[in-house]
């Protein structure tokens, strides 16, 4: 394994993690209270959608990690984006 490459791994999850902590601050910004106190969220269709596209590099990149791939190698991590099943925030995806 190149040296460099644990920094890399690491930063990229950092990142997404950064990422995924910014898109529940806005959902969280967005919960609404009615007048009878009953708490409801309402999700914006952007924001769910980014992290629903967050979440899947995050599996491709863990299964490409996993698999071997070089981590700078971006057809390695595309090319395990496809033909698989994941539960998104919205609802089940196929991509």
């Amino acid at each position: 394994m190149h040296p460099l490459t644990l920094p890399l791994i690491t930063t990229l999850i950092i990142i997404i993690i950064i990422i995924i902590i910014i898109i529940i601050i806005i959902i969280i910004i967005i919960i609404i209270i009615n007048e009878n106190n009953n708490i409801f969220i309402k999700v914006y269709l952007e924001a769910a959608l980014l992290y629903d596209a967050v979440y899947l590099y995050a599996l491709a990149l863990e299964k490409a990690l996993q698999e071997g791939v070089d981590p700078e190698d971006g057809w390695g991590i595309s090319q395990r984006l496809f033909n698989r099943t994941f539960t998104g925030i919205m609802c089940t995806h196929a991509s």
